[in-house]
């Protein structure tokens, strides 16, 4: 496809009569020429600027998909939005886009609070990779992504209970049909620290307030210490006398989920690690004495209960929090 043809390209995505298969096969055809040729061709670059924002706009103006189909020609609707994301990903980086960053990184929010699990992550993968790339244009939203990271936090602790209740998705086989909400994804949660921590390190003054007012901190820690009922079950304190349960619960069928938890315990637990810095305001405040009282035995649950697989998250989990950041 020749970038003298976007434009007409980019009239068929505008147009609402167009059929979205074929709306579908000209944005694969984008992607592909980007990735085969548009790369290294300015004029190209150029070019997209047009098409750009009427990706952009196709997205906004179309609907989070929550059931996923068998057939996957059946899921055209979210093929294409999660094609479009894509192409934006890629596009996102040529210097030709920098004008348009700044229209992206409200859609990325968006995408993360009200869209589904697939969206949002890829979403939240792009926002983290903006903000290191050009912070500059995105700084504006910084404070907007910590209160939406910290809404994640406690919409999905408020959901947890249901998720390991006896008809919850932790305790029935899979259900590839449901596409779940990214605002509640344990996916998603571990993905949202490391952003949060680059952010933190070097905040704004209106992320600032959130270092100060421990709203970041109680939402973290929320997750961190949760306990799911199939833990309890296994607890020591309920066991015989030198018998102490390693790996997941074998009562949780889709360990999947139960996986998930852990991992966005682990990365939740290097966030903690940073808030709980000794020149914290946290380490005076009233809560600090619980708040050591709590820490260390969850650490330990989390590392008694992680799957004996789980090298890598172990080690990060070591690392990270405790010993030593407790005192």
């Amino acid at each position: 496809m020749a970038f003298s043809g976007l434009d007409a390209q980019a009239a068929k995505i505008a147009d609402p009569s167009t059929d979205i298969n074929v709306k579908l096969t000209i944005v694969k055809e984008l992607s592909k020429t980007f990735s085969s040729e548009g790369h290294r061709d300015p004029e190209w670059q150029r070019a997209t600027t047009t098409i750009f924002p009427i990706l952009l706009e196709t997205i906004k103006s179309g609907h989070p998909v929550w059931k996923r189909l068998v057939n996957d020609k059946e899921n055209v609707e979210q093929v294409l939005r999660m094609q479009i994301l894509e192409l934006l990903h890629k596009l996102m980086s040529l210097e030709s886009m920098r004008s348009q960053i700044v229209n992206l990184a409200p859609l990325l929010l968006e995408l993360i609070r009200n869209d589904n699990e697939e969206m949002g992550i890829l979403a939240m993968k792009m926002f983290n990779e903006l903000f290191r790339a050009a912070r500059p244009l995105i700084e504006s939203h910084s404070s907007s992504f910590v209160q939406l990271t910290i809404d994640a936090f406690n919409a999905t602790h408020d959901a947890l209970d249901d998720l390991f209740s006896p008809t919850g998705a932790a305790m029935v086989e899979p259900d590839r049909t449901v596409v779940p909400k990214a605002i509640t994804s344990l996916k998603l949660l571990a993905d949202a620290p490391l952003s949060c921590l680059y952010i933190l390190q070097n905040p704004s003054p209106a992320v600032s307030q959130f270092l100060s007012n421990q709203s970041m901190a109680d939402a973290a820690l929320k997750i961190f210490i949760y306990q799911t009922p199939q833990e309890k079950e296994v607890d020591p304190d309920q066991m015989e006398e030198d018998v102490i349960h390693y790996g997941p619960p074998a009562s949780i069928v889709n360990q999947g989920v139960f996986n998930d938890l852990i991992t966005a315990q682990v990365k939740i637990g290097a966030l903690l690690a940073f808030l709980f810095r000794k020149d914290s305001p946290i380490v005076t405040s009233p809560t600090w004495t619980q708040i050591c009282e709590t820490v260390p035995p969850a650490t330990i649950r989390i590392l008694r209960f992680m799957s004996p697989e789980a090298y890598s998250i172990r080690k990060v989990k070591g690392k990270s929090l405790f010993p030593g950041r407790i005192h």
